[in-house]
């Protein structure tokens, strides 16, 4: 009962010790060698998804949490972001334990209000998305659960760092196989999403960043079958991203080479 006291001497105690242990367990992730072994550890991963999750679910969350609990959260996301790169996943397995915490956490209503931690999450499933031979038939099969959160990072977070995070992630899931690229055309708002990325092709920093990952999902989008059907909407708003330049613009020019065939 103590640890739902925000006044409780005990809670203070147990939350300096979590910080302590938060941040040793950020550190190890990003040496060398330890990400396998921390992705596989089971109790790790259930201890560290239900801290995370315990603020969606608490009654009194708005009382419980502490700033403190928020950089304990962002620690142990950022092990999560690290130990996301080598993972496979599972079903069954720490990882996907791992992975369902992570969607759920990227879908509960306050996640858009914290854009750290959307920019954590978002990277995370982008380093699970990366390397297509690891995680390409998981993922595949789970984009219709993927792709509308990080939809909502690209249309409505007020971070361009959680928006180039979303960005990214959505560009790994586009080099799918045709079938994976053809459930991303039909996922609602997600085109558009993408398109309406083009704007900051001519900016710098994250913004230009986000860009070239809009351009090169949409040149992936773009190369599978009837792509016409899902991009032939947006040739004038892909024309006008185009001739700005920047480093979009080469992929573009191959999207809409792509179109006219």
């Amino acid at each position: 009962a103590d640890l739902m006291n925000a006044g409780s001497k005990r809670a203070a105690l147990v939350e300096e010790h979590a910080a302590v242990a938060a941040n040793t367990l950020r550190s190890l992730g990003m040496m060398a060698g330890n990400a396998g072994y921390l992705g596989a550890h089971e109790r790790l991963i259930a201890v560290s998804s239900a801290v995370l999750l315990c603020h969606e679910d608490h009654p009194v969350n708005k009382l419980f949490l502490s700033r403190r609990h928020e950089a304990i959260c962002l620690d142990l996301l950022d092990m999560w972001v690290s130990i996301a790169g080598p993972m496979k996943i599972v079903p069954g397995s720490p990882s996907e334990l791992m992975f369902d915490s992570v969607l759920s956490l990227l879908t509960a209503p306050s996640t858009l209000g914290h854009p750290d931690r959307s920019a954590r999450l978002a990277e995370i499933l982008g380093n699970l998305a990366e390397d297509v031979s690891r995680n390409e038939q998981y993922l595949s099969s789970r984009i219709p659960s993927i792709a509308p959160p990080l939809v909502d990072l690209l249309t409505l977070s007020p971070s361009p760092t959680a928006a180039e995070s979303a960005m990214s992630a959505l560009c790994h899931l586009s080099s799918y196989d045709w079938n994976a690229r053809a459930a991303l055309g039909r996922v609602p708002r997600l085109v558009p999403a993408v398109v309406a990325q083009l704007a900051g092709a001519t900016g710098v920093g994250a913004r230009a960043e986000t860009a070239t990952s809009a351009a090169l999902a949409l040149l992936n989008l773009a190369e599978a079958p009837n792509s016409r059907a899902v991009l032939g909407g947006y040739e004038t708003e892909i024309v006008f991203a185009g001739a700005m330049g920047g480093p979009a613009s080469e992929f573009l020019a191959n999207v809409l080479f792509e179109l006219s065939h």
